[in-house]
C-alpha cells in the first residue's frame, strides 16, 4: 500500500466516525464533512498522479466516485436515504478507491452495505420498537406489504435457489438470506414509519433537504409543497416569513453508522460475502 492509500484511509476513517457521531446525534451530516473528503481525496490523487504520471490513480477514482454518488441518488429519490447520506458515498469513493482496484473496491462496497444495512435497519427497528412499545400497543392496524414488493421479493428468492441448485454455491444461500433480511427490513420500518418517524418540526430546525409531508398554505400562497428532493431554502425562507411554526416532517434512522461499518469491512475484508464463505 503506497503512502498516499495510508494518508487517505486514515484520514478518511476519522471523517466516517464524526460523520456516524453527527447523524447519530442530530440527524445530519455537516457539508464540511462530506465536501472535504471529496476534495482531499480528488486533490491528494491528482498531486500523486502528476507526480509520478501514473493517471489511473485518479481515473480510477472518479469512475468509482461516481458509480457510488449514482447509488447515493438512486436511494435518494426513492426516499431511503438523506442527502447527506449520497454525499458521505461520493466522499468514500474519493478518500478510498485503492490504486489499482477501483472497481472491485467499488462492488464490493455496495454489496457489504447491502447486508450491513439489512442486519442494521432491522437491529435499529427493534430498538425502536422496544422503545417505543407502548405506543406502538395502541395501533389497530399494521400496513401489509404491498403486492409488488412480494412478487419481486418472491422473483429473486426463486432464481436465486435455482441458480444454487445448478451451481451449488454457497454465495448463493448468503444472497436467499440477504434478501430475506431485507424483505423483514421492510416488514419491520414500515409499521414505525408513520407512527414514530412522522413528527412535527419547528421551522426554526428545518434544513434544506427535510422530507415534508405536507404542503403549507398562507391563504392563497403554497409555501412548500412534500417532494421526493425534500423541502428547500427558499421554502423555509418562505415558511418564516409567514411565521409558520411547525411542519410535519419524516425522520429516517440514522444510517451513517450503517456505511462506516460496511465501508471500513469493504478495507480491511473486501467483500464479507466471500470472506464468510
Amino acid at each position: 500500500m503506497i503512502p498516499t492509500d495510508i494518508f487517505l484511509i486514515t484520514a478518511g476513517i476519522i471523517a466516517l466516525i464524526v460523520a456516524s457521531i453527527c447523524d447519530l446525534k442530530t440527524r445530519e451530516v455537516p457539508d464540511t464533512i462530506t465536501y472535504s473528503m471529496i476534495a482531499v481525496g480528488f486533490i491528494t490523487k491528482f498531486i500523486y498522479s502528476l507526480n509520478t504520471t501514473q493517471w489511473s490513480y485518479l481515473s480510477n477514482t472518479i469512475i468509482v466516485t461516481t458509480i457510488l454518488f449514482g447509488l447515493g441518488l438512486i436511494m435518494y429519490y426513492s426516499k431511503q436515504w438523506g442527502g447527506g447520506d449520497v454525499k458521505l458515498l461520493a466522499g468514500i469513493g474519493a478518500m478510498f478507491t485503492n490504486y489499482n482496484a477501483g472497481q472491485i473496491f467499488s462492488l464490493n462496497l455496495i454489496i457489504n452495505l447491502f447486508v450491513v444495512g439489512a442486519l442494521y435497519g432491522i437491529i435499529a427497528a427493534i430498538i425502536i420498537s422496544l422503545k417505543n412499545s407502548k405506543k406502538l400497543s395502541k395501533k389497530k392496524k399494521i400496513p401489509k406489504v404491498s403486492l409488488y414488493l412480494k412478487i419481486i421479493s418472491i422473483i429473486i428468492a426463486i432464481t436465486l435457489i435455482i441458480l444454487l441448485i445448478i451451481t451449488h454455491s454457497n454465495l448463493y444461500i448468503i444472497l436467499i438470506i440477504t434478501i430475506l433480511l431485507l424483505f423483514q427490513v421492510y416488514r419491520l420500518i414500515k409499521p414505525l414509519e408513520e407512527l414514530l418517524m412522522y413528527k412535527y418540526y419547528p421551522v426554526s430546525k428545518l434544513t434544506e433537504g427535510d422530507w415534508v409531508l405536507e404542503k403549507i398554505k398562507f391563504k392563497d400562497k403554497v409555501l412548500c409543497i412534500p417532494r421526493k428532493t425534500g423541502i428547500t431554502k427558499k421554502e423555509i425562507g418562505l415558511l418564516k416569513k409567514y411565521k409558520i411554526t411547525k411542519v410535519l416532517v419524516k425522520e429516517g434512522i440514522a444510517f451513517v453508522p450503517a456505511i462506516t461499518i460496511a465501508t471500513v469491512l469493504t478495507l480491511f475484508l473486501g467483500n464479507i460475502i466471500l470472506t464468510i464463505l
